[in-house]
């Protein structure tokens, strides 16, 4: 059983291109305790080189990039069902310059 609604739900970010991103998610309160998972666009994150997900459930994402951008939401799940929350945008600032060396 899944008793409430998020006690905090991932918000909007802007970040500029080589920053980190850090999505907090603290899910409803729940026999057993949910699990949280994190959804980029469709699509299930998992750890990886850039991608993070902490232990009390925050998303962090280390170098940001362009393709980065997109919203995500963090999925909250046990055996009586789940609860997704609503999405937030990652937004990337800044563009990529190119330098000539003559």
């Amino acid at each position: 059983m899944l008793r409430d609604e998020f006690l905090e739900s991932p918000s909007n970010r802007s970040v500029s291109i080589g920053d980190k991103a850090k999505f907090t998610c603290r899910p409803p309160r729940g026999e057993p305790t949910p699990k949280v998972l994190w959804m980029k666009g469709r699509k299930f994150l998992t750890d990886s080189g850039r991608i993070q997900i902490s232990e009390n459930g925050d998303l962090i994402i280390s170098q940001v990039s362009l393709k980065d951008a997109d919203d995500y939401k963090c999925i909250a799940t046990n055996t009586a069902g789940e609860r997704e929350s609503a999405p937030a945008r990652l937004t990337v600032l800044g563009t990529l310059s190119f330098f000539t060396n003559y």
